[in-house]
């Protein structure tokens, strides 16, 4: 509290969180600390939490390509990665040169789905990796997509038992639900946005980075929370 709470109240007002009530804005200030406590590495400090907020950094949420898991321009705190590698079902942060000149790459929130070697397939919407299904379940809730239409929310589960929140439309275009077989280069992953119907990922090789992969050296991190949302529910929220 003693670092972010100053700037907080700015943070929120750029995010259209607009609060005049000090004791409201120490609440969400308090919030997102406890969650950044929650996350933070094992050795950070309070020396290096001023320096850097341990290694740890902020990043805008560019599209609504993440949603329900992530809204567009909340604001991620960003984990990197330093003795561990990627998992499947992490959200990575990562920043591709495709759509413009190599000085400028563009920043891209997915979910990490696929690991190098593995083939990756989407069967009416269904993703298998190495011909496993991930379980898909529905939930009783919906959210409205970028278009106006209205989108059900479903749970997703991978092999491993991961659990995360996924969205689908009743109007797919082609390669959006039937896809790959997809087989992912050494060095690269396969990522997907949760936003199935509205997102441009791995399953589009002609309109999505290196074939339509990721490539490992470009990762820069894991988003771990919401740090800052129009939302005040959704503040402090771990992602899965």
């Amino acid at each position: 509290m003693r670092f972010i709470g100053p700037a907080y109240p700015l943070l929120l007002a750029k995010a259209g969180l607009w609060k005049t009530d000090p004791a409201e804005m120490r609440e969400l200030a308090g919030k997102a600390a406890r969650a950044l406590s929650a996350v933070a590495p094992a050795d950070c400090d309070a020396a290096g939490f001023q320096r850097d907020f341990c290694g740890m950094s902020m990043r805008t949420m560019p599209a609504s390509s993440m949603a329900p898991s992530i809204q567009e321009k909340e604001v991620l705190m960003m984990k990197p990665y330093k003795d561990t590698a990627p998992k499947r079902g992490d959200i990575i942060v990562f920043s591709s040169g495709y759509y413009a000149s190599p000085d400028k790459a563009v920043l891209y929130v997915k979910r990490l789905i696929g690991l190098p070697g593995e083939k990756v397939e989407l069967r009416d919407g269904t993703v298998f990796v190495d011909g496993k299904a991930f379980a898909v379940a529905p939930t009783d809730r919906t959210m409205t997509d970028l278009f106006g239409k209205t989108a059900r929310i479903l749970e997703e589960t991978t092999p491993e038992g991961r659990r995360y929140r996924t969205s689908m439309t009743d109007q797919a275009v082609a390669g959006q639900d039937e896809a790959g077989p997809f087989e992912v280069p050494v060095g690269y992953y396969f990522v997907l946005g949760d936003n199935r119907h509205n997102s441009v990922d791995s399953r589009f090789p002609d309109q999505f980075g290196e074939n339509g992969f990721v490539s490992a050296k470009d990762v820069s991190g894991k988003a771990a929370i919401i740090f800052v949302s129009p939302d005040p529910d959704r503040i402090g929220a771990l992602l899965e």
